[in-house]
């Protein structure tokens, strides 16, 4: 998966505070009433792995290792990423680790939800972004 910053866009901007992580499909990072299924994300299935910062020629920051993620943005519940700069790509690794002893009783269908900020020669702002995984 490639997070873009700016893609194209002549004014740019650079994306910051890069916080990556999994919720439930109706966007909650908890089964709340319904668990069927939620494991997924509490129990931390998806890691992810940020192979670093493409195009931008900048020092290459490529994790080794993947991180587990899911349920939030609090604690060890996410991977920070760094910056982006404008007009370059992230490059992230997601792969899905079922523990062995697991049984699950239905489906979910997590999403990766992006949290971040954007700063610009003239002004700043936050936004988030979720993907169906």
């Amino acid at each position: 998966m490639h997070l873009w910053s700016s893609k194209d866009d002549p004014i740019g901007g650079v994306a910051t505070n890069i916080k990556i992580s999994v919720a439930c499909s109706n966007g909650l990072f908890t089964g709340q009433d319904n668990g069927i299924g939620q494991e997924c994300v509490t129990e931390q299935w998806l890691e992810v792995k940020s192979n670093g910062v493409v195009g931008s020629g900048i020092t290459d920051d490529a994790q080794a290792t993947y991180t587990p993620i899911g349920g939030g943005f609090t604690g060890s519940k996410y991977l920070s990423v760094g910056n982006i700069p404008a007009n370059t790509a992230r490059k992230l690794f997601i792969r899905l680790n079922i523990p062995a002893s697991i049984t699950s009783d239905g489906s979910v269908y997590p999403k990766i939800v992006v949290q971040y900020d954007v700063e610009s020669s003239s002004s700043s702002c936050s936004s988030s972004s979720s993907s169906s995984a």
